[in-house]
């Protein structure tokens, strides 16, 4: 299973960064075996919400990552996050997988921490054009 069983569905977790980026808080929605994907996954995909742990920052609502990329980082096991926008991963995992069936998505090779910089750093940089 390629180190997937280290790392609960439905669990929550705070993850670092090795290159220095702030923590963030990561619940893991759902882990898939490349056998259930098409398109030739060779790990499994892990489908993730990652929030900030600074309060009223926005939230990544679907990040598919790479095991290995959730890995590579240093990460604990937290407690259940009251808050957490958990109700409408679904739906966002059912919209990535069907583009990701179509051969028009992929997953993140980088951790969460990082993606989050990457991903509210372009959010907020396309808010101040």
């Amino acid at each position: 299973m390629f180190g997937a069983d280290f790392l609960e569905e439905r669990g929550f977790y705070r993850y670092g960064s090795l290159r220095a980026r702030a923590p963030v808080h990561v619940w893991i929605g759902r882990i898939d075996e490349p056998g259930d994907l098409k398109n030739g996954a060779i790990e499994p995909v892990v489908g993730c919400i990652v929030m900030s742990m600074r309060e009223g920052m926005p939230i990544l609502g679907h990040a598919p990552f790479l095991l290995s990329a959730m890995l590579s980082d240093p990460h604990e096991k937290i407690a259940p996050l009251p808050g957490a926008p958990i109700a409408t991963f679904d739906m966002k995992y059912r919209d990535w997988r069907r583009e990701w069936d179509a051969g028009n998505a992929s997953a993140w090779e980088d951790g969460p921490a990082e993606v989050y910089y990457q991903a509210i750093g372009a959010l907020l940089e396309g808010k101040q054009r």
